[in-house]
């Protein structure tokens, strides 16, 4: 018997969801519904609350094609809400492996599931381009008055040439909009010899 152009032993699933129509499955495809690219890390969705890493495991073994390709499993543990699925993120040595595991448990879903398992691909992060890159300030360039400020710009503090500026961290630590005068008093942040006249 076969299923999505892979042949299927005696390991089928005991019920495949229907997938409509003469067209192509999204299992038979290298770009998932998302139109994210085949890649050897896989992402499951649907699985029951109740179900465990080891049985998507067991899963992947016996109707996955084998977990000698596997390398990890990442499978999410937090507490769900009714009606809410378990995920999980598995890594393969090679992208053939994982679209073969794919093709398998595409639409896989047992007796006692509401619903088919999904099975995507996981998007490839990207490095920020240097554009997106923020530079970080160096010492050398800076007058001797903000030279004390660098390691707070390069935190994120935002001190430039403005000491009423805060960035996210001195949101977090309470500093945006604080008095110039203020800064003065507060030698461990670098401002006690703030000019701030």
């Amino acid at each position: 018997r076969t299923h999505a152009g892979t042949e299927v032993h005696a390991r089928t699933p005991p019920r495949m969801a229907s997938l409509g129509g003469g067209a192509a499955s999204d299992a038979d495809r290298l770009v998932d519904r998302h139109g994210v690219p085949a890649d050897s890390t896989l992402f499951f969705d649907k699985m029951p609350a109740s179900f465990t890493e080891g049985q998507l495991r067991a899963l992947i073994q016996d109707s996955g094609g084998g977990t000698e390709e596997l390398i990890n499993i990442w499978f999410g543990t937090k507490a769900l809400a009714p009606g809410e699925s378990r995920t999980a993120t598995a890594r393969f040595n090679t992208v053939e492996a994982a679209v073969h595991c794919r093709q398998l448990l595409q639409q896989y879903q047992q007796e006692d599931w509401m619903v088919p398992l999904r099975v995507n691909f996981v998007r490839k992060r990207e490095g920020r381009g240097d554009g997106a890159k923020r530079p970080r300030m160096e010492m050398a360039s800076l007058p001797p008055q903000q030279q004390q400020f660098s390691p707070l710009m390069n935190m994120g503090m935002g001190m430039g040439m403005d000491p009423n500026m805060a960035g996210a961290l001195g949101m977090q630590l309470g500093m945006a909009g604080m008095n110039p005068q203020m800064m003065q008093q507060m030698p461990g942040f670098g401002f006690a010899n703030a000019n701030v006249g």
